[in-house]
């Protein structure tokens, strides 16, 4: 499957954000931030130029900071010495 349009992108991040100020904007902890960075930066779906999401379109610069987000692979709620590219 190819990247979602840029347009779908968009909206995948609005409706992200909106769930995110609904929830009562929970931010995560540093260490979580940190975490969530570096799965994001070692997965194949990263835009490294926009720091985006390749798959939801989110901007990661906000998106990891966010509490109540998950990454749309699963990749943040498995232990990085379980993850592998295919998840």
């Amino acid at each position: 499957m190819g990247k979602p349009s840029f347009i779908k992108q968009l909206v995948t991040f609005a409706k992200a954000a909106t769930d995110h100020l609904v929830a009562g904007a929970p931010q995560t902890n540093d260490d979580e931030k940190e975490r969530r960075a570096d799965i994001c930066d070692s997965c194949n779906e990263l835009d490294r130029e926009q720091y985006r999401c390749n798959v939801c379109g989110c901007y990661l610069k906000y998106k990891i900071s966010w509490a109540d987000q998950t990454c749309p692979k699963g990749k943040w709620n498995i232990k990085k010495e379980e993850q592998s590219d295919d998840v």
